[in-house]
């Protein structure tokens, strides 16, 4: 019995050597295959993405922004009246519809940068502000040649103007408030040679208000009538997510062609008001003693308001005292379609912002 045990003892140990040998060999090799891929992708990434921008440069760690605006914004489905009606016993000639006037206004944007010192990382914050950009405009005519018929309701007072009077002289004007700030963590880095890429995510904050002043005159063939002022207005307020990528098309090391992307997700409120005065009138003389108020109302509303902004310009840039600061100037077109922004009682409609944006950038 021993010297069987003593035969087979050493044939086992044999065998299990052979057989586990592999096992703990694979194992070895793992571990260190484990250890060489830990520092392979943080070096593979810094050879495909080497960092760009104000944050790659020595002694570069802050920037700043001062931006020249020049804006139009348009709210949709503001019309106050239209010719081309057929209220005259003769046919009228083709007709127009009459909005408010949309101009170009000057404003603003304001921003700083830092480099967070981890992986070319940069927080960035700016404000943007555009005040009055909107516009009147008016149209009128004589009792008896008039084709003019309010796009607006008329409530009450008026009531049967359709057989009681006409309108000869409408108006309509458009006020707009803008503020918008955002604060971002993006990074900076090349993907080719000439091709710079800085996608970024954060939050962004709105406040913005727009009023509409709408004006008929009714008239009736003894030259009395009624005087109707309409107004609308919305205060918006929003907080939410900020998203993008900013992209910069290097010819050399000063000139490049920027593109930027920007989608804006944020939760809303939206406070509308409306009101219908009615004066009376006597050969276009208003009486603005006795008013009559035909509807005052209000209403708040919450939801989601999803903002596109898309940017395309042109950029100069060097950098100085042995790269420790740059400077760089653009100027380019900028688009942003607020959808669905007004919500008041004409209905959901779009709000534009487009115009001419010059861009200084300072970085130390």
């Amino acid at each position: 019995m021993n010297s069987r045990f003593t035969k087979v003892l050493p044939l086992s140990i044999i065998c299990g050597s052979i057989f586990f040998s592999p096992l703990f060999a694979d194992e070895s090799t793992d571990s260190t295959d484990n250890t060489d891929t830990t520092t392979a992708p943080s070096t593979m990434m810094q050879q495909i993405t080497p960092p760009a921008g104000f944050a790659s440069m020595p002694g570069v760690g802050f920037s700043i922004t001062a931006d020249f605006i020049y804006w139009e914004a348009r709210q949709a489905n503001l019309d106050f009246a239209q010719s081309g009606s057929t209220n005259l016993e003769n046919n009228p000639g083709q007709g127009q519809v009459y909005y408010p006037s949309f101009k170009y206004k000057p404003g603003f944007k304001v921003g700083a940068a830092v480099d967070v010192g981890h992986d070319n990382w940069d927080l960035s914050s700016e404000y943007t502000w555009l005040n009055g950009s909107g516009g009147k405009s008016s149209t009128n005519s004589t009792y008896s040649a008039t084709t003019l018929t309010p796009t607006r309701t008329i409530y009450n007072s008026s009531t049967n103007y359709e057989t009681t009077h006409r309108l000869i002289e409408a108006d309509g004007n458009w006020n707009f408030h803008y503020n918008l700030i955002n604060l971002v963590l993006g990074r900076d880095y090349y993907i080719s040679q000439h091709l710079t890429l800085r996608p970024y995510f954060g939050l962004a904050g709105a406040w913005n208000n727009q009023s509409t002043l709408v004006h008929y005159t009714l008239s009736k063939e003894d030259g009395t009538g009624r005087f109707i002022s309409q107004s609308y207005g919305q205060r918006y307020w929003g907080v939410g997510f900020d998203t993008g990528l900013n992209t910069s098309w290097c010819f050399d090391d000063n000139w490049s062609i920027y593109g930027d992307f920007c989608f804006m997700n944020l939760w809303s409120r939206y406070k509308d008001t409306s009101k219908q005065t009615a004066y009376a009138q006597t050969d276009l003389v208003v009486d603005y003693t006795n008013p009559t108020v035909d509807y005052n109302t209000q209403a708040v509303q919450y939801g989601i308001q999803n903002v596109i902004d898309i940017q395309m310009g042109l950029r100069w840039g060097m950098r100085f005292d042995d790269n420790n600061m740059g400077i760089s100037f653009q100027a380019g077109w900028d688009q942003q379609v607020w959808i669905n922004q007004s919500q008041n009682a004409t209905g959901a409609s779009n709000l534009s912002l487009q115009g001419l944006d010059i861009k200084a950038r300072f970085d130390f």
